[in-house]
Parts: C-alpha cells; structure tokens; sequence
C-alpha cells in the first residue's frame, strides 16, 4: 500500500525524490567510461568540475568483504607499483562522496614519491616531491610512519612534506656511499619496523579499496528503463504490445505490430499487406475496428450491468485481460478471458472459486482499476467506496466518499489516492493511507459524471466533466480550478476546428453545452483529451489550452435529436468509439476525425430487448469499455426495464 498521503512532502500527488545535478553528471560520466570513451569523460569532467563517486565496477569485482581485496582494482594497481594509474584515477574521485581524506591521498603520494627514489629516479623524485609537497604539509605522518610513539601526546607532529624529505636525503646519503649497495634503504623508510615496500603496498591497496565505493555497471541504463516502466505504470506512456489479427481470413496468419514512437511520443499501427488488392475500402490506418458481436456477458435475471473495467494485461505478456463487472445487485465479479468471459476466473482467484464475490450494500455505480491491477475500487449509490486487493479479494479500505451516488473513481498514477465523481456536484480525493479526504475540487453547478487524473509536464492535474455542460481542470495540488471548458454541440453555433472552449471566450448558452456524458484522456496524440457532450459533435481538445484540435460529427439529424451517449478509445487512440442515441455505433479515425463506418444494430444487439413484447423502444447504451490490448469493445445498459442483464462484447 501507499506510504504518503502528506500533501506539504508530495508533488503532483506523489512522493518527490531530489536528486543533485551532480550526480546526473556522474551517472553520465560512469556510462562514458563503461562505453570505453575515456576521452569524453575527461573533458566532462574538466568542463563541470564534477568528480566521479566511485570506480566503476569491473567483471571480477562485484562485492565489497574482506576476503576480496585481492580483485578490487585499487589492490591490483598498489601491489604491483602501478601509481601513476592509482594517482590519475584518483585524481577525478570526488573525496566528498566517498571515505578519500586527505591523508590517504598524501600517503599514496608519499609512496610514489618514495619508490621514484628506490629505483634511482632521484630528480624525478624531488621534482614530484615538489608538486605535491603543499599536500604532504597538509598532512601528519602517522604511526605506520613513525610507530605508535609518534601519536604521544608529548611528541611534536611530523608532516609527511617534512617525514619524505628527510627520507629521500638519508637514502641519497647512504647510497652515495662507496660500500653502499644499490638496494640498501635508511631504517623505517618504507614504515615503522622495517615494513617491507610490498607490505606497505599491500596497506595502501586495502585502504583505497575500503575508501573508494564501487559503481554498479549500468546505472544509467537501468535508471532509464526503470524510468519507461515507472511512465507505463502511470499512464504516461501506452502498453503497446503486438497484435496477430484473429478469425480474419485476409489478414490470417499476418503479424500486425503496434509501434510507439518514443521521441514523438505518438503511437501508430504497421500497415499489413493482404495480398494484391485495390479494395478501397481498407482503412488507411490499417487497424481492425469491431463489426460482430463476439461474447456476451450474463448477469442473470432481475440485475442490470451498471460498472464495467478491463484489467491490465498479465505479467506475463499474454494479453490475458480479465473483465469487471458491477451490477445493480450490487456485487463485482471478475469474468475469465480464457472462456471469452463466459465463466467467472477462478483458476487463480480461490474467493470466486469459492463464491465469495466481492460486494457492497447497494448498487454498483463505478469502477477503477489502478495501473499495475493489484488494486480495485468499487462505489455505490450510498456514496461509499471500498478498495479491494484483486488477488486475494481482500477489503483495504471501505470510506464514505460522498452523502450522494458516486458516479465516476479513477486512481491516481501511483495508486495513492483514489478521486471520486458524485451527483453532489463535487470531486474529492482520498489517501488510501489513512482513508481520510484531502482535497475537493468544486465549482460544478450539476452532477459530476466524470473524472480522472492527467499527467501533465509540470503538473498532475484533475479533470472532471459535468451535467452541467463544462469540463474543469484542476491543479491536483492546489485544487485551483485552471481551465474551464464549455464546447458547444447543440444547435446551430456548434464549437469548430482552432477555436476555444474556454468558458470565459463563450456566451453563457447552456442549450447549446449539453451534459458532458465522457472525457477521454489520449497519448496520441500527447496531452490531448476528447470530450463526448450528449449532443451531435465531439472534440478532440488540447488540454493546456482547450483548443479544439479535431470534431467528431455524429450520424443523423442535424438538430440535435441523435446525440451521443457513450464513448470509448482503442488502444492506440487511432480509433474512437461514439454510440447515438438511436443504438448505432459511429466508428472514428481520430487522426483525420473522419467517420469510418456505422454499425447500425449496435444498442439492439448489445442489450436485452424490453419485457413489452410491444415496445419498440431501443434500450440507450450506458457505457463503453475497450480491451486494453485487443479490438473488443463492450457495451451495456443499465436501464431495468431489460428482460436480463448482460454486457456484450464486440470484434
């Protein structure tokens, strides 16, 4: 479960991290080295001042114990002398972020300068004595130099500027000596008692190596792709999956694949080639759109479907999606895809296998689920809101949202709060952490029918949409009403291409604003939303400016006596699903906002006819939902004149 409901500690509705920009740098310059362009991270380096926080690690190196300090690096280059590269990768460590003091770069130097003179460079030596001689003053010698009674308190400090210099002159002096060998050292020059040059290679190489942290390889790259699968998870980028067209004789055995464009952040799907054919009537976009019932789902005598959800697709890549249903008995029920949702999911939900279906005390108005489907909400007509962990059936959270009928639930992107839609005119969001409200966006002067979050580049906001004709974005921090919109899709003056919805740029004609029956918020095209008004037109809007970008003109009469009542997205948001009043289904290629095709008996085929064998009337569609993966849509009425409740699936 969520971990914060602290509005003052969150942004947008989610916990924030800081990260430094030097640590950007870094992850940069680690993913330089990895890449084998030394070059590139040096004169990163040079150019931002920003030092690496570590070594990078190394195939043989994967652990920090005791017993590895013979595959660290830093072990490797001490015990064989090699302190021209220990000095040059030090040289870019930045000591803040890791355990490098002073004194254990000054006694690296030291040893370098030390083992010049060993092997007879002694101009080389003073000279390197000279350049880093303000760090070895820096510095006090210690008792591996000297020995423990160096650190007395009544003993004056030695430098190690002082400490080398007198070394490299008693070695100068002694090897000066006639008799002298060419090997022979002045007492403790390599430490205290004699330490041997290897020993204190040794001492040094462990040091460094406990000093200097290890870099995971890759951190750049995994953070990138951690970064894609956190923008999946909230709804920021689509699940675009491949798609093999099913039961198609001209498209049977054709792989069809779905391709989301990263930069652009626009989606589109491959064309598929059937054959050698002038048929014009192929869609441009090549995207199959339903034109048969394929399934129906029963809910039994005396219940109306009233809330309808598809899960998420399974971990798995199946594209295995399970459907929710809500009904007028107020039970929830979770319907198996393996069965084309004619039997409940049993297989792997042991509460259904044992009739133990989740439920509330009254009517089912809404659904959601939250973007990974672990979680699921449910409200009724009482107001109340109930959260229920999917794979166990277990109840998290059961609050009274509203003193009215909820209407509409959405989850926030990373499942921590829950908002809600209700006939009291208002949207109020919950913390699932502690059940309690934190916010309430208001301002709506009828019921509110819809409502969702959106994630915008700076901020998340909160739309809802209104029987009272406008649609309000909200900052989803602050509460504060940002835009509202009024589109006008009655009568003569319908809303048109680049013009505003502003509400303050129209004149206040609610004949010509119509209850807003859907908004549906698209990734393709970025940051767009199309609202469905119970009128003849739809638009598809810009959300930062409410400019209409495309409409959506219904099949019919031109005055307004067939509106649209309910509406869907494919996934790909090439194809937009509107149903009118009069039970046919207009089907819309969003990029041209040109009407495809109609499927006259939708409504009559989606829903049990009248108990009056007499009645002529077509049963009106309540909603729409589509298959996060597949062209199914479904569709069902939650009028209770029908003879049985049932949700019908569409191919």
């Amino acid at each position: 479960m969520p971990t914060n409901d602290n509005d003052t500690n969150s942004k947008n509705g989610q916990s924030q991290l800081t990260i430094p920009s030097a640590d950007v740098v870094r992850l940069v310059q680690a993913f330089l080295t990895e890449s084998g362009l030394h070059e590139s991270c040096r004169v990163l380096q040079h150019e931002s001042g920003v030092g690496q926080a570590g070594m990078t690690e190394t195939a043989s190196y994967h652990s920090r114990t005791s017993t590895d300090y013979q595959h660290s690096p830093w072990y490797a280059w001490a015990t064989s002398g090699q302190w021209g590269t220990v000095l040059s990768r030090l040289r870019w460590i930045d000591a803040s972020r890791a355990r490098l003091d002073e004194g254990l770069r000054a006694a690296v130097h030291q040893m370098a300068v030390l083992e010049l003179a060993d092997q007879g460079e002694y101009e080389l030596a003073y000279a390197a004595y000279r350049l880093v001689q303000p760090l070895l003053a820096g510095s006090h010698a210690t008792d591996q130099d000297l020995g423990p009674d160096a650190a007395a308190p009544e003993s004056i400090p030695v430098t190690r500027a002082s400490l080398v210099e007198q070394l490299l002159a008693q070695l100068a002096a002694l090897r000066a000596k006639s008799n002298a060998s060419p090997k022979a050292l002045p007492d403790d020059y390599y430490g205290y008692r004699q330490t041997t040059p290897q020993a204190r290679r040794e001492f040094l190489g462990q040091a460094l190596t406990d000093a200097v942290p290890i870099q995971p390889k890759d951190r750049l790259v995994s953070l990138l792709q951690q970064a894609l699968k956190w923008q999946i998870y909230t709804g920021e980028l689509p699940k675009i999956q491949q798609h093999w067209p099913a039961n198609d004789s001209k498209t049977k055995g054709k792989k069809r694949k779905r391709v989301f464009d990263l930069v652009l952040g626009t989606s589109h799907v491959d064309p598929v080639v059937v054959g050698e054919t002038n048929d014009s009537s192929l869609l441009p976009l090549q995207e199959p759109t339903i034109e048969q019932p394929y399934a129906t789902v029963k809910l039994g005598k005396h219940v109306t479907a009233t809330a309808a959800v598809f899960l998420p697709p399974t971990s798995d890549g199946s594209g295995s999606c399970s459907l929710v249903t809500g009904s007028s008995d107020g039970l929830i029920e979770i319907w198996d895809p393996v069965s084309k949702y004619s039997a409940l999911r049993t297989n792997d939900l042991p509460y259904q296998a044992k009739d133990e279906l989740l439920g509330m005390d009254a009517s089912i108005s809404a659904l959601a689920v939250s973007n990974d489907g672990t979680l699921l909400a449910g409200a009724d007509l009482q107001g109340t809101v109930q959260v229920w962990r999917v794979d166990t059936g277990k109840c998290l959270r059961s609050m009274l949202a509203h003193s009215t009928s909820i209407s509409a639930l959405a989850f926030s992107p990373d499942a921590s709060h829950v908002l809600t839609a209700s006939r009291d005119g208002t949207a109020r969001e919950f913390g699932l952490r502690t059940s309690r409200m934190l916010k309430e966006f208001q301002g709506h002067a009828s019921y509110v029918n819809i409502c969702g979050y959106v994630v915008s580049v700076t901020h998340l906001l909160v739309v809802t949409g209104s029987a009272d004709g406008t649609v309000r974005i909200f900052d989803g921090k602050t509460s504060e009403t940002l835009r509202i919109l009024k589109p006008k899709s009655l009568g003569l003056r319908v809303s048109e291409v680049n013009t505003s919805l502003l509400a303050d740029e129209q004149s206040d004609d609610s004949a010509a604003s119509p209850s807003i029956q859907t908004v549906l918020f698209l990734h393709t095209p970025a940051h767009t939303m199309v609202v469905v008004p119970r009128g003849r037109r739809a638009f598809l809007v810009a959300i930062s400016s409410g400019i209409v970008l495309r409409t959506f003109e219904g099949e019919g009469a031109s005055d307004g006596t067939n509106v649209f009542v309910a509406a869907c997205a494919s996934v790909s948001n090439r194809v937009l699903y509107i149903v009118q009043e009069d039970g046919s289904c207009c089907v819309f290629d969003t990029t041209t906002g040109e009407r495809i095709r109609t499927v006259a008996d939708f409504a009559s085929q989606s829903a049990y006819a009248s108990k009056d064998p007499k009645s002529t009337a077509i049963l009106e569609i309540s909603a729409l939902v589509h298959h996060p993966i597949k062209p199914l849509v479904g569709a069902y009425c939650s009028d209770k004149i029908q003879k049985k409740g049932q949700l019908v699936l569409w191919k």
